[in-house]
């Protein structure tokens, strides 16, 4: 499946699960994924630097930032990363404390989001 037939499906932007990832990107500096289970929600640049350094954007993975990519729509990237992970998929926010990162679940693991 495409991004774009993904994103036809209107079923998509009608599911209530999503909200808080939409909330979580209303404000989001970026998103990164594993290209498996693992899809983060980064609150600033700090974060989008620190997936940087830990491999996120090399081999499988992505990272996108929104400074970097302006015209991407993070939303639909995350559900179509969503959609094209593995049954371990979970999509959390991401936010730098100090120097240690803290996790928010948006959509937890095993959570159906349809």
């Amino acid at each position: 499946m495409t991004i774009e037939s993904f994103m036809k499906r209107e079923s998509v932007e009608k599911m209530d699960t999503w909200k808080p990832v939409e909330e979580a990107l209303a404000d989001a500096a970026g998103v990164a994924w594993d290209g498996c289970h693992k899809i983060y929600v980064l609150a600033d640049e700090a974060d989008v630097e620190h997936c940087r350094g830990l491999g996120y954007g090399d081999r499988e993975s992505v990272l996108i930032s929104r400074k970097d990519q302006p015209s991407i729509d993070l939303g639909a990237c995350v559900r179509y990363w969503f959609e094209e992970s593995c049954s371990l998929r979970f999509v959390q926010a991401c936010g730098m404390v100090g120097d240690q990162s803290e996790f928010t679940d948006l959509i937890a693991q095993f959570e159906s989001a349809a």
